[in-house]
C-alpha cells in the first residue's frame, strides 16, 4: 500500500515540480494524458448535456506521437435523453516551438480515426460509423509538464458503409488539459527500491 501512495504522489509531484524544458516531452519514450468535461443544462427547457473526453499520447520518435482516447456524451431532455460514443486512434506530429523553453506554445497536426456509436431516445443502437479526420492542436503550456489545449477540426471523411457523403464538412473546436512526462520518468524503479 505504501509503494501505490508513494508511486501516486511521485507522479503527480514530479510532473508538476521537476525543472525541465518543454523539448523534453518530445523526446521518443516521453507520454501525455489529455481530459476534458463539460456540463451544461437549460431548466427552462430541461435540456442537459455532459460531455467527457479521455486520451493518452506516446512518443516513440522525436516529436512524432501516436495517441488514442474515447469521447462519451450524454444529451437531451429530461425524459428522453441519447448517447454517443467515440473511440478513436490516430498520429500527429509536433513542431514550431524552443525545446529549451518553460513555456510557450507548440503546434501539432494530425488524424484521427474514429469508431462512433449512437444511442437514441428508444434505446435503438445505429451501427458503428468510421471517419477520418485531419486536425490542428495547439498547447500552450503553462509549465513544463502542463499545458492547455485546442484542436481543431473541419472537416472528416465518413467511411462507413452505405454512407450517403464521403466528406462531412463542419467546425469542430475541443479544449482541455495535458500532463506531460518525458522519457527520464519512463524509469520508476527508483520508486520501488527499498
Amino acid at each position: 500500500m505504501k509503494k501505490s501512495v508513494l508511486f501516486a504522489v511521485s507522479l503527480l509531484s514530479s510532473s508538476i515540480a521537476l525543472a525541465g524544458s518543454i523539448g523534453e516531452n518530445f523526446e521518443p519514450g516521453g507520454y501525455a494524458l489529455t481530459g476534458f468535461a463539460n456540463y451544461s443544462s437549460d431548466s427552462d427547457s430541461g435540456w442537459k448535456s455532459f460531455y467527457l473526453s479521455s486520451g493518452v499520447t506516446f512518443y516513440p520518435k522525436q516529436n512524432v506521437s501516436l495517441n488514442a482516447g474515447f469521447s462519451f456524451q450524454n444529451y437531451g431532455f429530461d425524459d428522453a435523453m441519447e448517447q454517443s460514443v467515440y473511440l478513436r486512434a490516430g498520429a500527429a506530429y509536433a513542431f514550431g516551438y524552443n525545446p529549451m523553453a518553460k513555456t510557450g506554445l507548440v503546434h501539432t497536426v494530425g488524424f484521427y480515426g474514429y469508431r462512433y456509436t449512437y444511442t437514441d431516445v428508444n434505446d435503438v443502437t445505429s451501427d458503428a460509423n468510421i471517419f477520418v479526420t485531419p486536425y490542428y492542436r495547439a498547447d500552450y503550456f503553462l509549465t513544463e509538464r502542463i499545458s492547455v489545449y485546442s484542436t481543431l477540426e473541419l472537416f472528416m471523411l465518413d467511411l462507413s458503409t452505405g454512407s450517403d457523403e464521403l466528406v462531412d464538412t463542419g467546425l469542430d473546436i475541443t479544449g482541455g488539459i495535458a500532463v506531460h512526462f518525458p522519457n527520464s520518468f519512463s524509469d520508476w524503479s527508483k520508486i520501488f527500491k527499498k
